[in-house]
C-alpha cells in the first residue's frame, strides 16, 4: 500500500485516505476488463532490454527489429519506457531535433581530426560492449581551457541526443555523490555517458567513481532482510577536465581502464570552426543513434554475423596488441578494437566515414597513446621515483644517528629506510605499499634477507650503540639509475 501511494509522484490522485478503495477499484476493474486489456511491458532505463524473446532497445522509446508482430505472436509488442524521477530530463535529451543531413553535414569536417574522429567511433561503441563481451573504458580528454575539450563531448554525445549541457542535455556535471553516477551508468546502461569538468571533484570520490564506471558493477548494498539489487552496466565514459582523471588514484585497474587524451581533440582548426560545429550539434541532434541502433538489431537473430563480429573484434584486438608489445598496450588493445569494429559499423550501417581513412586515425591514436603511456612509465617506477627524490631532500635524517632519523645512508652500498616511514611516504601520495613493494621486489629494485620478509636487517648506530635493525633496502645502484635518469 505505501508502494502504491508513491504513484503520486507520477501525477494520480492517490493518497492514505483513498488508496484502500482505489486498489479494490483496479482489482475489480482488472477481472473484468483482462481480455481487452493491451499487455505492455515497463522499462525505467536506456539500453538493451529482452522482451517475449525479442531483442529491443530503449532510447526515449523502444527501437525494435520489427514493428509488426512476429509470427505466432497473438499481441503486438509494447514497451513503455517509465523513467525513474529525476531521470525526465534526459530522456527528453534523446528526442531527435533538427536534420539528420545536416547533422551529417556538420560532423564530417569534425572526422577529419583524428582524435575527434576517434571520439566519434567510441560514442557508437557503448551498445557493442555486450554484444562483444568487451570490457568497459573511460576516455578523458584534458589541458587547459578553451582547446575545444567540452566540444568533442558534444560532438560524441549528439549521437545520441541534444548535447547542451546548460539546455538540459545528455552532458553532465562531474559534480555528482557517488551514487548519483551509480544511477546514471545504471540509466545509461548500453549507451555512453558524458561527465564534464572532473577537476569539481575530490580526489578519494574521483577514485571511487573510476572503479564503479569501469568496473560495470555498483556498490553492494544490505537491506532489512538480505541484499539489494546490485546494478550492472555496459559504457563508455567521455570526460573532461583540465588534469587527467587517473591523477587522483595510483591504483592500477582505474589507470588502465583510462585513455588520456591531453590537448585539443581540434588542433589548428580555429575558433570559428569549433563554435560552428557546436552549433551545428546543438541544433541538430539525436538521429544517428536510433538509426545505428536498428541497424545492430538483426544481427542478435544472426548466428553466423554474430560469431563473424566477435572475430573482428579479436582479430583487431590481437593486431593492436601485437603493435604494442606491451601490458598497456594489450589492456588498451580491447578498447580500440571495439571502436574500430565500430568504425566499420557506421560506414556499413549509416554510410558515414571511410574504414580505411579511420582504421589509419584510430590506429595513430592507438600509438600515440602507448607512446606516451612508456615514457610516462609504470606506477611502480613512479613510485620509486618519488621515493627517492624525497630521501635525497631529507638525505640529512637518513645519515643522523639521533632517534628522530628516517634509516641508514651508506654511501656506495645502500640506503634503508624504516618500513613505517616508507608507508607514511607512499600512502601520502595515494600508492599502494602492499603492491609496490612486491613489484619492486620482482623488479630486483629492493634488496631482501629471504623469500618471507621484503626488509633486510641492517646495523644503525643510535645513542652511540650498535644495533640491529630492519629497513627497507635500495640497492646504489638502483639509486644511482634512477637519478641519472
Amino acid at each position: 500500500m505505501k508502494k502504491f501511494i508513491e504513484i503520486s509522484d507520477h501525477g494520480l490522485p492517490v493518497n492514505s485516505v483513498n488508496v484502500k478503495r482505489i486498489i479494490e477499484y483496479l482489482s475489480a476493474f482488472e477481472a473484468c476488463n483482462s481480455y481487452l486489456i493491451k499487455l505492455s511491458y515497463i522499462v525505467k532505463g536506456v539500453g538493451w532490454k529482452t522482451v517475449q524473446d525479442r531483442k529491443v532497445y530503449i532510447l526515449h522509446k523502444m527501437v525494435s527489429a520489427a514493428d509488426k508482430p512476429a509470427a505466432g505472436d497473438e499481441k503486438e509488442l509494447a514497451v513503455e519506457f517509465l523513467a525513474e524521477a529525476g531521470f525526465e530530463r534526459f530522456v527528453k535529451a534523446m528526442k531527435p531535433e533538427g536534420k539528420y543531413t545536416e547533422w551529417r553535414e556538420c560532423i564530417t569536417e569534425a572526422l577529419k581530426y583524428p582524435l575527434a574522429g576517434f571520439a566519434f567511433y567510441s560514442s557508437f561503441a557503448a551498445p557493442l560492449l555486450r554484444m562483444l563481451k568487451a570490457p568497459n573504458f573511460i576516455i578523458d580528454f584534458w589541458g587547459a581551457t578553451s582547446v575545444g575539450k567540452t566540444t568533442v563531448l558534444e560532438l560524441a554525445a549528439s549521437v545520441w541526443g541534444n548535447p547542451h549541457k546548460e539546455a538540459g542535455g545528455l552532458v553532465f556535471s562531474w559534480d555528482s555523490t557517488r551514487v548519483f553516477l551509480e544511477r546514471m551508468a545504471y540509466f545509461f546502461n548500453d549507451a555512453p555517458i558524458f561527465p564534464d569538468d572532473s577537476q569539481t571533484v575530490d580526489d578519494r570520490t574521483m577514485t571511487n567513481m573510476l572503479y564503479q564506471i569501469a568496473n560495470g558493477v555498483g556498490k553492494g548494498r544490505g537491506s532489512i532482510i538480505g541484499i539489494r539489487h546490485n546494478p550492472t552496466w555496459h559504457t563508455v565514459c567521455f570526460s573532461t577536465g583540465e588534469r587527467p582523471l587517473t591523477q587522483c588514484t595510483t591504483f592500477a585497474g582505474a589507470r588502465a581502464r583510462t585513455i588520456e587524451i591531453y590537448g585539443s581533440p581540434f588542433p589548428n582548426a580555429g575558433g570559428n570552426f569549433i563554435n560552428d560545429m557546436k552549433q551545428g550539434v546543438r541544433e541538430h541532434y539525436g538521429h544517428a543513434g536510433p538509426k545505428f541502433i536498428a541497424g545492430l538489431l538483426p544481427l542478435w537473430d544472426r548466428p553466423d554475423d554474430m560469431t563473424r563480429l566477435k572475430e573482428d573484434y579479436k582479430r583487431h584486438q590481437r593486431a593492436f596488441s601485437l603493435s604494442a608489445n606491451s601490458e598497456v598496450g594489450d589492456r588498451y588493445s580491447h578498447y580500440f578494437a571495439t571502436v574500430k569494429v565500430a568504425a566499420d559499423l557506421v560506414y556499413r550501417i549509416l554510410g558515414i566515414g571511410d574504414p580505411d581513412f579511420a582504421e589509419e586515425n584510430i590506429l595513430q591514436v592507438f600509438k600515440s597513446l602507448i607512446s606516451e603511456s612508456t615514457i610516462e612509465g609504470d606506477i611502480s617506477k613512479r613510485a620509486m621515483e618519488h621515493v627517492l627524490s624525497w630521501m635525497s631532500a631529507n638525505e640529512g635524517l637518513f645519515k643522523s644517528n639521533d632517534r628522530e632519523s628516517f634509516g641508514v645512508w651508506r654511501e656506495d652500498e645502500y640506503i634503508g629506510i624504516y618500513p613505517h616511514k616508507l608507508t607514511e611516504v607512499l600512502k601520502k601520495e595515494g600508492y599502494s605499499e602492499k603492491t609496490i613493494l612486491r613489484s619492486w621486489s620482482e623488479k630486483k629494485w629492493i634488496t631482501r634477507d629471504d623469500d618471507r620478509h621484503l626488509t633486510c636487517q641492517r646495523r644503525k648506530i643510535e645513542d652511540s650503540v650498535s644495533k640491529v635493525r630492519r629497513f627497507i633496502v635500495i640497492p646504489w645502484e638502483i639509486y644511482d639509475r634512477f637519478m641519472d635518469e
